[in-house]
């Protein structure tokens, strides 16, 4: 359909030049008859017949072009489409809440037993084979994990030490390059220990959260996948801390259109009971008519003593 809507603006931008050249011709031959035919193609003709046969062969490359684009355009539109229905079908599965969860292990089915390291500045372990990415911001490639929800996060990993004695294993967790928590093995004769160690910290999103082989330290693996590294998503967060800082979910969480939503196990605060504190003036009103009934009751009193 495309190729043919291309081809008949092409025929109709052809059949425009050749009726400007006709007109042309007709318009040399008049001007040949009056000046008794002392040329047959003027110059101002040939001029004027120039410049629309150009004017026509720019048109015809503008309409190709335009074509061009509304096909672009289409493309995008399509592709557009399939963006919103993978996200919808994301909402649909996840129940409209950020999933975010990964485990890795150092050693990748193939690699050779034996250490990695030692290197002379610390650099960030990269656990290769993925058992799970849901949200893919674990990179493997890096060994980093970059935050793209904001919220409470948790992270958990291993450490086996270089089977030598004594042993020089030494990593730690690092957030946006601070360390934070570590495993260490540097001293003793049993070749054969490891580690771990847990952390629960809050993430910004573009924060990045990597384990560290410290310098000149090594660690051991193999086919047991002893040094693992993992990390999940607990809650998103809102912009504030306390949920009771204002009504949920508040301005804080509109950032994203993910923080919106609360975090499983968790539930608005219910709205405070209304106040019981009168208007200005509604309690002066009525503390003047109870000291008029106070005032009726010793004489109602009276009465009844009388009677």
């Amino acid at each position: 359909m495309i190729l043919q809507e291309r081809f008949q603006k092409a025929l109709r931008m052809k059949g425009f030049a050749v009726f400007l050249m006709a007109l042309c011709c007709c318009l040399s031959g008049t001007q040949g008859d009056h000046d008794n035919q002392k040329a047959c193609c003027p110059s101002d003709t040939c001029s004027l017949m120039k410049e629309l046969i150009s004017i026509a062969e720019k048109l015809g490359s503008m309409g190709e072009k335009l074509g061009t684009m509304g096909d672009n355009l289409r493309l995008m539109e399509t592709r557009l489409q399939t963006s919103e229905n993978e996200v919808e079908e994301l909402k649909r599965l996840t129940g409209g809440r950020p999933q975010v969860a990964f485990s890795a292990t150092l050693w990748e089915t193939g690699d050779a037993p034996g250490n990695t390291g030692p290197f002379t500045t610390p650099i960030p372990l990269q656990y290769k084979k993925v058992f799970s990415n849901t949200g893919s911001s674990y990179n493997p490639a890096t060994g980093i994990f970059t935050a793209t929800v904001k919220g409470m996060y948790y992270f958990h990993f291993t450490m086996m030490n270089n089977l030598n004695t004594p042993p020089n294993s030494v990593v730690c967790l690092t957030k946006n390059g601070q360390r934070l928590v570590s495993v260490w093995d540097t001293v003793g004769t049993d070749a054969h220990d490891s580690g771990s160690n847990a952390v629960v910290i809050p993430l910004e999103v573009g924060d990045n959260v990597c384990v560290e082989l410290q310098a000149n330290r090594l660690v051991h693996d193999d086919i047991m996948n002893y040094n693992t590294f993992s990390g999940f998503l607990l809650f998103p967060m809102c912009k504030h801390p306390s949920p009771l800082a204002q009504p949920w979910p508040g301005p804080g969480c509109r950032a994203h259109p993910l923080h919106t939503l609360s975090a499983p196990g968790m539930t608005p605060p219910e709205a405070p009971p209304p106040s019981t504190t009168p208007p200005p003036g509604q309690d002066t009103l009525k503390g003047k008519v109870r000291g008029v009934r106070e005032r009726k009751h010793p004489m109602t009193r009276a009465q009844e003593n009388r009677m």
